[in-house]
């Protein structure tokens, strides 16, 4: 179907949907996304240098469940959100106060 995400993707979007094996919690506010640093990291250079090199900041704490939680600073959370779900969609679905902030 066009438009669709790609076949591979659908076993990572359902993890993602279900909440299943997630390692890392992205917070704005106090509204948050729990998603997989691996699928993360794969996609964006700094997430990865947060997540695989020792990249430690004041934003990062270990939460009892065992999953990192990072305060995400400078993005809003519908912009956060439509990164996120991008990563796992493989489209990018933005609204008007989204794109603005990413832009910025």
């Amino acid at each position: 179907m066009p438009g669709s995400r790609p076949d591979w993707l659908a076993p990572f979007h359902e993890m993602y949907i279900t909440r299943q094996l997630t390692d890392v919690v992205l917070t704005v506010g106090d509204r948050s996304v729990a998603a997989h640093r691996n699928m993360l990291a794969a996609v964006s250079e700094r997430w990865k240098a947060q997540f695989c090199g020792g990249m430690v900041e004041s934003s990062v704490r270990t939460m009892s469940s065992g999953r990192l939680e990072v305060a995400v600073e400078g993005v809003g959370w519908d912009a956060l959100k439509a990164i996120v779900d991008s990563v796992y969609t493989g489209k990018l679905a933005l609204s008007g106060s989204a794109v603005v902030a990413i832009i910025q």
